[in-house]
């Protein structure tokens, strides 16, 4: 009886994918389905996580590179785009391109230390978005104090 309903499930999601197909013919939509990222739906690109070890906090952007380099090329880091940190600072995502993603996967080997380096299949809570250069040190850039006042004396 088992055996009866998983074959009618597989006959129906083929019959549900023939409907898909037909509609979507007569929607003039015959071109491929283009994959895109999970982090950032650009198509051509594959979202990647990368969980450091719970020793470690991902204080910049910076440390996402040096721990990756420890497995993979700069030919293959150099092609990492939109690096995000995610939430708690416990590891990054990232998207790489397409053609890619079988080098990243064919050279990384997880550490035991808990490097681990996977698809991103669900995209996880993400710090918000700083600038590094000027968002640290000083409240975020609104510093106060120092020097105020201009040139006394100075007329001109």
């Amino acid at each position: 009886e088992e055996e009866e309903v998983d074959k009618s499930k597989e006959s129906l999601s083929a019959y549900e994918r023939a409907l898909c197909c037909a509609l979507a013919k007569i929607a003039g939509k015959t071109a491929a389905i283009e994959s895109r990222s999970a982090l950032s739906a650009h198509a051509g690109l594959t979202a990647f996580r990368l969980d450091i070890p719970q020793h470690m906090t991902a204080h910049r952007k910076g440390l996402c590179y040096s721990l990756l380099s420890r497995h993979l090329a700069p030919n293959l880091t150099d092609t990492i785009r939109n690096l995000a940190l995610i939430k708690g600072r416990k590891g990054f995502c990232f998207d790489v391109p397409d053609d890619q993603v079988e080098a990243f996967e064919s050279n990384w080997v997880n550490d035991e230390d808990g490097l681990i380096l996977e698809k991103l299949t669900e995209l996880p809570e993400m710090e918000p978005e700083q600038d590094e250069m000027n968002g640290g040190g000083f409240g975020g850039g609104n510093f106060r104090g120092g020097f105020r006042g201009g040139f006394r004396g100075f007329r001109g």
